[in-house]
């Protein structure tokens, strides 16, 4: 899906997005309503860095552990 020079993806597996919810409790609920609609994104910005990307469900998890999050930040995550 394309909404204003954004990709949006379609919605995730229903168990992604729970593994999702489970691990991260803490994220808003704004965003689980988002990922349940929309499976990621990436588009342009009007601000620097000029780019962003939110990461799909599937990858959420494996990403804060590939960075390091828990080891190094922990208490925090990242969704893109």
């Amino acid at each position: 899906m394309l909404v204003e020079n954004v990709n949006l993806a379609d919605p995730p597996p229903a168990q992604a997005l729970v593994a999702v919810r489970e691990r991260f409790p803490h994220l808003p609920a704004e965003y689980f309503e988002y990922l349940a609609q929309h499976n990621g994104g990436e588009g342009p910005l009007g601000i620097q860095p000029g780019w962003f990307q939110l990461w799909p469900a599937e990858r959420v998890a494996e990403y804060n552990d590939g960075y390091g999050l828990p080891e190094f930040l922990p208490g925090f995550s990242a969704i893109g």
